[in-house]
């Protein structure tokens, strides 16, 4: 029994959410629970932050590059890294200045993917954790969004 349980969590299970009826992803590290998107819907950081504050949580803050490591290696595990996966990092407002939606703490130097931040067209103010490095992108791209609770769920 003990083995099984252990099994499970270190391949996630499937939840559903109390808000709309998403399902999730969920894994655990460093005394975190992390919440992955089934679905993949159009990016809203404001939406996606709300549906994460219904497991009293928040779209992902990655505070340091060990965490963004172990988080990109986790979602490799998992096979979802070759997917759009939001942060709750955004610059609107700040033009090349990254700051967390929910925190306000400005974003910490981590590896972005090359020629990166690169703000395409005009358009891309929201951050997404990609398979070599974080990368911005339009803030309506589809995609899967990172929940972070600060508990084991």
């Amino acid at each position: 029994m003990h083995f099984q349980l252990l099994f499970l969590l270190f391949l996630g299970v499937l939840i559903v959410s109390p808000a709309q009826g998403a399902t999730y992803w969920k894994f655990i590290m460093n005394k975190h629970t992390y919440l992955l998107s089934k679905e993949m819907p159009r990016f809203d950081i404001n939406k996606m932050n709300q549906l994460c504050k219904a497991y009293k949580g928040y779209l992902v803050e990655i505070n340091n590059m060990s965490e963004q490591v172990n988080l990109r290696e986790i979602l490799r595990r998992k096979g979802k890294l070759a997917d759009i996966i939001f942060t709750g990092f955004t610059d609107k407002g700040s033009e090349g200045k990254f700051y967390h939606i929910n925190s306000r703490r400005r974003m910490p130097n981590l590896t972005w993917k090359e020629g990166n931040p690169d703000n395409w067209k005009n358009e891309e103010h929201c951050v997404n954790l990609a398979k070599d490095g974080i990368n911005d992108l339009s803030c309506n791209s589809k995609g899967r969004y990172l929940c972070e609770l600060n508990y084991y769920l």
